[in-house]
């Protein structure tokens, strides 16, 4: 387990908000989902009866106003559920650690079907070139995956 950033020192929300706001815009996170977790931070800050966040603070908001249970983890929320506990999850991990961490997992490198490859390759170096988040070339990869197979399978 990693060390705390700051074990004695607690972090006033609107400064940990705006701290985190900066670092998701560093990892380049697309502007939706900052404008989502800001949103959520705005209720959490409203909510809060306290100047500094804390785990406590955090979870109280959580199953307060959200009815997340008081878990870490909890699965299958929601999607509108989802965003509201990753939003707080990640001022906790940037709070305590410094960083945040990422919930993706990384998938193995798509195959595409060979009559399909060089018109799919032209369309992401494309997206490149306009600077597209990866997020949103991720997210198109699975669709098209699942496209093309389905192309293929039914010998179209």
């Amino acid at each position: 387990m990693q060390e705390s950033k700051r074990p004695e020192q607690k972090t006033k929300i609107e400064e940990l908000t705006e701290q985190v706001g900066k670092h998701l815009i560093q990892l380049r996170y697309s502007k939706s989902s900052i404008s989502h977790y800001r949103g959520v931070w705005r209720r959490f800050l409203e909510y809060s009866d306290e100047q500094y966040f804390s785990e406590e603070l955090a979870m109280r908001y959580l199953k307060d106003c959200c009815s997340i249970p008081e878990t870490r983890y909890p699965d299958k929320l929601p999607h509108k559920l989802r965003v509201e506990f990753r939003a707080i999850r990640v001022l906790y991990d940037y709070e305590r650690f410094g960083q945040i961490f990422s919930r993706r997992m990384m998938s193995p490198k798509v195959k595409w079907p060979i009559k399909y490859r060089k018109v799919v390759d032209s369309f992401f170096e494309h997206c490149k070139k306009r600077s597209l988040s990866p997020g949103w070339m991720r997210r198109q990869k699975l669709v098209m995956k699942s496209f093309s197979q389905f192309l293929d399978r039914e010998k179209i």
